[in-house]
């Protein structure tokens, strides 16, 4: 009888503990990562994808220099014959786009322009695996071949799996409240709010809640900057290309027009860059337009210093000026 109700304590022990767990989980962590961090940003890309029904559409992919420099209701105003997304994500690159890949196609956008910059075909920038778990419910493993092991466990993860997985930002959002409680006592910056970045497709930039046109380290860091490996793109290929070219195939093959864009960088990061690296992207990307017959349209060095918050991000100005110039290029790209 001691040994039943032994184990009859450590099951009410066990359910109790899951039970709080759980509810932190769903009152503590979700909406941290729903107001407060990029991460849900993936998530809501593929609930757009299932509720868009509109026809006539174009999308703009890429990181989070698309979603920061392009404005859609800039572009929209342009031109009445299409509907313009911006569909921006943080650490975005080809590869982590194949896992929507499927979603988009099946929503049906008569094009697509997708933004590249050094470092997204480099395979040395961001690795944003907590994305991957996190659209892990959206995804079907078996349409998703190109991942290797890792990722594929990442994106396999069920609903208990996930939740399990969710205790990783238990810190990261006890972090936030007590910036959150600095700013309201002692007037420190308040964090970056999310909740509108995450599920507008059209213009709204996290930069836009800052004061400043530019960022007031950015000198310094470029200048003390030695190491530059996130944008060192390979001659050969590699998982990033080869993710590029899948996707680039298959939205043709969907009857989807592709437009490359070679996103605005910082003139003087972009001066710094070695130039194996920018020549490798440049022949890469040429080699892609000719075999695919797509339209590569070069933004790098288009604009000065002035236009950029920092390195990778035009500042609200640059974004105004950015967003006209290259709607009205993608217009004329789509006219029949």
């Amino acid at each position: 009888m001691g040994k039943i109700r032994i184990i009859i304590f450590l099951l009410l022990a066990l359910l109790i503990s899951f039970s709080i767990y759980f509810l932190a989980i769903k009152f503590y962590v979700d909406p941290y990562l729903e107001n407060y961090s990029d991460l849900n940003r993936a998530p809501m890309l593929f609930e757009f994808y299932e509720k868009e029904k509109e026809a006539d559409k174009v999308y703009y992919w890429g990181a989070s220099s698309i979603k920061e420099d392009v404005d859609a209701n800039i572009i929209d105003d342009l031109d009445d014959s299409f509907t313009h997304y911006n569909l921006g994500n943080p650490a975005s690159t080809p590869l982590r786009r194949i896992a929507e890949l499927e979603a988009a196609i099946k929503s049906k956008p008569k094009a697509v322009v997708i933004g590249l910059g050094y470092m997204s075909l480099s395979g040395h920038w961001l690795f944003p695996d907590d994305q991957y778990a996190l659209i892990s419910k959206y995804v079907d493993l078996r349409d998703l071949t190109v991942y290797n092991e890792t990722y594929r466990e990442l994106l396999g993860k069920n609903k208990l799996e996930l939740l399990i997985y969710k205790r990783k930002f238990i810190n990261p959002a006890t972090d936030n409240n007590f910036e959150l409680l600095k700013h309201a006592v002692f007037k420190a910056k308040k964090p970056g709010f999310y909740k509108k970045y995450n599920s507008d497709f059209k213009s709204e930039g996290i930069l836009l809640q800052f004061e400043e046109l530019q960022d007031p380290e950015f000198a310094m860091k470029l200048e003390a900057k030695e190491d530059f490996n996130e944008y060192s793109v390979p001659e050969g290929e590699n998982s990033e290309k080869l993710a590029f070219e899948i996707i680039v195939k298959e939205l043709l093959k969907n009857k989807i027009k592709v437009i490359i864009v070679k996103i605005p960088l910082n003139p003087g990061l972009v001066e710094k860059i070695p130039e194996e690296y920018k020549n490798n992207f440049d022949v890469f990307l040429d080699e892609v337009s000719e075999q695919y017959d797509v339209e590569v349209i070069d933004y790098t060095l288009q604009y000065n210093e002035s236009y950029f918050y920092d390195g990778h991000h035009l500042n609200v100005n640059g974004k105004e000026v950015f967003s006209k110039e290259l709607g009205l290029e993608v217009i004329k790209t789509l006219e029949p």
